[in-house]
């Protein structure tokens, strides 16, 4: 069964680019979100087995939708990989705190997709 990822990222230019390689190099099942209200809804009618979130995004951030997803459903947190391009004080304290899994963009592609494959085999 093929396994589905809710990328979760503001620019359309990284949607897209998660989309293409999440895709084509690895065949999962990719759905996307502008933020992490959308994504929330769409957690509420389907089940993703890894979602990747950027950080900083209008509406509601990656911590803000972090938080919400991990008390509605628990099991979440290890299943979840957060991806910036601007790495605040207070946003390295949070990664330190919950243990949260992250990569810098740029993306070092390799590093990524394998810390994907790891989880997915979680």
């Amino acid at each position: 069964m093929k396994r589905t990822i809710l990328v979760i990222d503001d620019d359309p230019a990284i949607l897209g680019f998660m989309l293409n390689i999440l895709t084509l190099v690895r065949g999962y099942e990719v759905k996307t979100a502008r933020n992490g209200i959308e994504a929330l809804k769409m957690i509420d009618s389907s089940q993703y087995d890894l979602i990747i979130s950027d950080i900083n995004m209008p509406v509601m951030d990656g911590i803000e939708f972090y938080r919400k997803l991990v008390n509605k459903s628990p099991s979440m947190k290890e299943r979840i990989i957060f991806v910036t391009g601007n790495m605040k004080p207070e946003t390295g304290k949070f990664m330190q705190e919950t243990g949260a899994r992250w990569f810098s963009k740029p993306l070092n592609i390799t590093n990524f997709l394998e810390a994907i494959d790891d989880l997915k085999k979680a």
